[in-house]
């Protein structure tokens, strides 16, 4: 029957000796089929292969051949585990042609064929080193096998090259699922392409067609990319993975793919941009829509890679900052002019800047651009040699104090209050940051020490730090400051207003630790401030340069005033200004403020440093030219003088601290008094007493410190007009004025040992003239307070040439009462008096005066209201005492001392 069939189909008509051969091969194949399907289905063979499975593994569920050179396969699985790297990689089939007389030589050559549904598993030993502890959770688990550890050696071999897989035409289909330490993907489509590798030995691939869809990435389990399509060619170039592992084989990769998506994160640039995990710095996070082309040559991103990403949320964070926002992210490499590769710009709009710890918005920027360049930009590391241009333009700061974290405490400054605008630009290249940062500010309220301020500020910031050198660098910086308005909080001083323009051609700060993004935070500026060196050259000028009253506490008893320019040269160690420090000030109008008074004119203020007993001393001379000194709140000038010199030395404990064990002092060699009136501020009021004309010469000099404070003035007046009492004279006057500090803060001396001189007296209304009276007030025991109008409680010793003008001022008789002008006209009389000023009043009590015969007692009080008091006089064996009020009089002759005594005086 078989015959029949075999003549039905024309096997008669075969050769004889064909018809054999052809019978052969179908034996052959017959044979084959079943041998070869029951060898590659029996378990023996795949314990045959596995006979190390600690060190490699294969197994596959099911498996057929139809002839030599085929094969198809089902769950093929392949595992190694070496001392540096585990991995499983499991296939859910296979289809391929072969070579079977290259198996003879270890070598699996395929012609064409598929394979489907990838899934690798893979961990290395330099991965797991490389990781956060956290980030091994993270990491594949592959069965069977103890985890690879931080202590796997680094290196291991040499090894024999193992078998050679040469797969050609293959066509990778389905579902792909590689997990590679930390790094997942997933995806779906084919890829087309020949790959050649050997086992331990040189590896490479072309991949002609490539289309995937529905990519997903992760990084920790955490999405960075979705719905990701991807289409193009690669090529792997020949290398050893032994000898290359990581990204260190990216020398030998190329691409030219075009790819579409949405991100989720952006944790490739934390790493690409040195952006230090170690350092608690999360990077970026990024998400939004991105498309282009991706173009890489040998490792390198090339010039015609376009990707750009849309992103509807941008989120950078570092230990410092967190910013917030949207914008464009563009990954397009073009050559800049600096030999360098501008391969990433970033372009965000309404981007906010938050202070991390506390979620203060530290800026609200509208528009920032910034630009990463390098010299190469090969993936198989960190990018080398970065350049990062950063421009911020129209940001808005809306509390300025969140710079408070950036000012050292010792500095006891503080930003209060105020909103600002902010713009910058800036490069980060080699460690070295330079440019500039301009903020502006109309409501800046600031806090230094005790005294609070407010003002417009406009601070061109222009900057170069380096981190490696430890130095930062101001030369060029701007400062302005307009309607500058201070006062002390505590005593309510009346408000200084200035305006200051401030110019550093040089200044530079070398700090002893390197300056980092984490030494810029709160706790350690102030450590970096304190023991930095530096030096700056300044200039600039100023409307009133009150504004440096900082550098003096209460001990100093003295301000400046006046508007002029200065120049400044500050050498600064450890945080001190030291010796070689220097600052001048130059102005047309400058004005010394002492107790109640200003003298000014043109003049000059120089200040320097210098050590002592290893301390810092500020000393600060004051020459000043044609000066005219004025009360302070007077614009009559009661003293001109050629010139006056003073001098301020303090200890300066440092450049924050006001200065202490301060000494003070003022010279006025010789001045003129052009109008004797301006000292009626000084008299109890204008209807007690008044001077109505005259001119004088004055002379003074202080001294004062914290431990002791001495003063003295030399002042000398003829023919001066007065009123006393409401009746007008005119006299000579001479005094020298002893001072001795009790309490200068409350304007408290001593004037013991002082003279008053008063003579020539003349009374206009009476034609009465004594030529010859003499009158001298010598103070004791004495407290003055130098106020308007001063207060002072003193004894006095008198000694008068005669009695009766002092009857006189305060009676108005002494042209009336001729009969008794004997009696109240005795020469050469001495005595005494408590002496008390007070406003609106002058009181003389217990005036005590003895003469030849002569006893003179009273108690006189002269106020607005007019003199009043009693007066005893004895001469001889006659007395007489009158007590007047105004112009009432009473006179007593008879037991005139007892009418006295009974007095209880004022």
């Amino acid at each position: 029957m078989i015959a029949n069939k075999v003549r039905n189909i024309g096997f008669a008509r075969v050769p004889h000796s064909l018809r054999w051969v052809l019978l052969v091969l179908f034996s052959i194949e017959l044979v084959y089929l079943v041998i070869a399907n029951i060898v590659i289905n029996a378990d023996w063979l795949q314990a045959r292969i596995n006979q190390n499975p600690e060190h490699f593994e294969m197994t596959w569920g099911s498996a057929v051949t139809w002839m030599p050179g085929h094969v198809k396969a089902t769950n093929v699985s392949f595992r190694s585990n070496t001392l540096r790297q585990q991995s499983k990689t499991d296939i859910g089939r296979i289809n391929v042609w072969f070579s079977p007389l290259a198996l003879l030589g270890k070598r699996f050559k395929s012609y064409r064929g598929s394979i489907d549904n990838i899934t690798t598993k893979v961990r290395t030993a330099r991965m797991v080193r490389e990781a956060r502890e956290e980030e091994l959770n993270h990491f594949p688990v592959i069965s069977g096998l103890d985890p690879v550890s931080r202590s796997s050696p680094e290196a291991y071999g040499p090894f024999l090259p193992g078998w050679r897989f040469e797969l050609n035409q293959v066509r990778f289909n389905g579902d792909i699922d590689v997990a590679v330490g930390q790094f997942k993907i997933k995806a779906n489509g084919y890829a087309l392409g020949d790959v050649q590798y050997r086992i331990r030995d040189q590896l490479s691939a072309q991949i002609g067609v490539t289309n995937l869809q529905n990519i997903l990435v992760y990084v920790n389990d955490e999405s960075v990319l979705v719905d990701g399509t991807l289409s193009g060619t690669a090529r792997i170039g020949a290398h050893i993975p032994y000898l290359y592992p990581g990204r260190s084989r990216a020398p030998f990769i190329s691409v030219d793919v075009n790819l579409a998506g949405v991100l989720d994160r952006l944790d490739i640039l934390n790493y690409y941009l040195r952006i230090d995990k170690l350092d608690d710095w999360p990077g970026f996070t990024v998400k939004g829509d991105f498309q282009g082309r991706m173009v890489i040559e040998d490792g390198s991103v090339q010039t015609a890679t376009d990707v750009l990403l849309d992103a509807t949320t941008f989120l950078f964070e570092s230990n410092q900052f967190k910013a917030v926002g949207k914008g464009k992210i563009q990954l397009h490499p073009v050559h800049s002019k600096r030999d360098t590769i501008r391969f990433m710009t970033f372009e965000l709009n309404g981007l906010k800047i938050f202070e991390n710890r506390s979620q203060e918005l530290f800026v609200d920027t509208r528009h920032i651009e910034v630009g990463f360049e390098s010299p190469a930009t090969h993936l198989d590391g960190p990018l080398q040699n970065i350049r990062t241009d950063v421009t911020i333009t129209g940001s808005k700061v809306p509390s300025l104090s969140v710079f408070n974290r950036y000012i050292p405490e010792s500095t006891r400054s503080s930003v209060v209050a105020g909103a600002g605008e902010m713009s910058l630009s800036l490069v980060f290249e080699h460690g070295v940051i330079t440019g500039k940062v301009d903020i502006n500010s109309d409501n800046l309220r600031l806090k230094v020490r005790n005294r609070e301020t407010s003002a417009s500020l406009a601070l061109g910031l222009s900057l170069s730090a380096d981190s490696e050198k430890h130095t930062f660098a101001i030369d060029g910086t701007t400062l302005r400051i307009d309607n500058f308005i201070g006062h002390d909080v505590t005593d309510g001083s009346t408000p200084v207003s200035a305006n200051a323009q401030l110019n550093i051609t040089k200044g530079s700060i070398k700090f002893k630790d390197p300056v980092t993004s984490r030494s810029v935070s709160k706790e350690r500026l102030a450590h970096l401030v304190d023991f930095a060196d530096g030096y700056l050259k300044l200039g600039g000028s100023i409307s009133d340069i009150s504004l440096i009253d900082y550098l003096m506490n209460d001990e100093a008893h003295i301000r400046f005033s006046g508007p002029g320019d200065f120049d400044a040269d500050l050498v600064m160690k450890q945080g001190f200004i030291v010796h070689g420090s220097n600052a001048q000030f130059a102005s047309g109008l400058l004005g010394v403020h002492f107790l109640d008074v200003i003298a000014r004119g043109q003049g000059k203020l120089s200040a320097s440093f210098f050590e002592q007993d290893s301390s810092r001393f500020l000393k600060i001379d004051t020459a000043i030219q044609s000066v005219s000194v004025i009360h302070d709140d007077k614009q009559t000038a009661f003293i001109q003088a050629p010139a006056i010199h003073s001098q301020i030395t303090g200890r300066a404990p440092d450049v924050t601290e006001p200065l202490t064990d301060i000494s003070f002092t003022l010279d006025i060699p010789e001045a003129q008094v052009p109008d004797i009136t301006a000292y009626n501020v000084y008299l109890p009021s204008e209807k007690t007493m008044r001077l109505t004309s005259g001119v004088g010469q004055l002379s003074s000099h202080f001294d004062l410190s914290s431990n002791d404070s001495t003063g003295r003035i030399v002042l000398s007046a003829t023919d001066i007009g007065a009123v006393f009492n409401g009746q007008p004279l005119s006299l000579d006057m001479s005094m020298n004025i002893d001072l001795v500090g009790e309490d200068v803060k409350q304007r408290t001396f001593s004037i013991d040992g002082s003279l008053v001189k008063f003579e020539n007296i003349k009374y206009p209304n009476t034609n009465i003239q004594l030529q010859d009276w003499t009158t001298q007030f010598t103070f004791v025991d004495s407290i003055l307070k130098w106020i308007q109008p001063i207060q002072l409680e003193s004894k006095v010793n008198l000694a008068m040439t005669s009695t009766g003008p002092l009857v006189e001022l305060f009676s108005g008789r002494y042209d009336t009462y001729r009969w008794i002008k004997d009696m109240l006209s005795v020469k050469n009389v001495t005595g005494s008096t408590h002496m008390r000023m007070r406003p609106g009043e002058l009181v003389l009590n217990k005036v005590d005066i003895r003469g030849e015969n002569l006893e003179v007692q009273a108690n006189l009080k002269v106020t607005d209201d007019g003199a009043q008091g009693i007066v005893f006089n004895r001469l001889g064996v006659l007395g007489a005492t009158v007590e007047f009020n105004g112009a009432k009089r009473e006179w007593s002759l008879i037991s005139a001392k007892k009418t006295f005594e009974r007095h209880p005086g004022f």
